[in-house]
């Protein structure tokens, strides 16, 4: 099995104690993801409600890329009401992004923007 680090483990070597608290750590590690998630989207000042219907409703762009796409069936259940709300959504979103100030060149000379990547 690789882990979320992308480390090999051998499950059958771990004693039933550490299996345990193999599996533990991965749900811990899990929720912790999705709570860092969360909080990014919080913090652009993003409705996190609305985030999540958008993300319901909008086909997953990795699937359509690397897989066989069915238009027809995924987007079928899709309304009208949901197109606008999501074209809404992406317009609020734009919007807010751009009341922060970002000075990327100043953070990038000063070589702190290395930490982000």
């Amino acid at each position: 099995m690789i882990n979320r680090i992308g480390c090999s483990v051998d499950e059958e070597k771990l004693s039933e104690n550490e299996l345990e608290l193999y599996h533990e750590i991965e749900k811990v590690s899990q929720t912790v993801r999705v709570l860092t998630d969360a909080l990014k989207i919080l913090a652009l000042g993003i409705d996190y409600r609305k985030y999540s219907k958008f993300m319901l409703i909008a086909p997953d762009v990795n699937h359509m890329k690397y897989d066989s796409w069915d238009p027809k069936k995924e987007l079928k259940n899709i309304t009208e009401s949901d197109v606008d709300f999501c074209f809404a959504f992406v317009v609020e979103c734009s919007l807010k992004l751009q009341e922060f100030d970002y000075d990327l060149k100043q953070s990038y000379y000063e070589g702190t923007l290395d930490k982000w990547f």
